[in-house]
């Protein structure tokens, strides 16, 4: 389900965000958790990956987006304009993967420093079926996503769904819709 109202401010807190006129931390605090439509998720966690989450800073200077990253939000925002589904598929287990993992491998630091070798070769023994799990979930978002369709293009699904969503919403500033 499309939520306007939260794409619209996505769209204009990622846009801020990348123009360096807002600094991580504002934009963290603009982001609703409260939304139906699965891209405000998304997108905000592909966001994330552009910024060090644990000073504050703006996307300026040294930390400053690449002209890659410039292409990937320019497409995020027209999308977020849109209303179109998203179709990709979502990454929702790997998290409690990744969380299972490091505490079996907490667990493993613990029996080996109060030196319990059968807790070691437990721990061991779990640590390694949660990497073989991971690994085969990371390939099987890799196939899904390959089916979705074309990366170069995330969020749209092809070249054509980018420049048809591009002309319509031209065509909507324009009043010509």
């Amino acid at each position: 389900m499309i939520d306007r109202s939260a794409r619209n401010k996505m769209a204009l807190s990622v846009r801020r965000l990348a123009l360096g006129r807002i600094t991580n931390w504002e934009y963290e605090e603009q982001i609703s958790d409260s939304t139906v439509d699965t891209v405000i998720g998304v997108i905000d966690d592909e966001m994330w990956s552009l910024y060090n989450g644990h000073n504050e800073h703006g996307l300026v200077g040294k930390h400053e987006v690449s002209h890659a990253d410039k292409k990937v939000i320019a497409r995020i925002i027209l999308f977020l304009k849109s209303d179109l589904k998203y179709e990709y598929p979502i990454v929702n287990d790997s998290i409690w993967r990744f969380f299972v993992t490091m505490v079996v491998f907490l667990g493993l630091l613990l029996a080996l420093w109060a030196g319990n070798s059968n807790s070691v070769l437990l721990s061991l023994a779990v640590l390694g079926s949660c990497f073989v799990l991971n690994r085969e979930t990371l390939k099987k978002y890799e196939t899904l996503f390959t089916l979705a369709g074309d990366q170069k293009q995330w969020p749209f699904t092809s070249e054509k769904q980018l420049r048809e969503t591009a002309k319509l919403l031209a065509q909507n500033r324009k009043g010509l819709a």
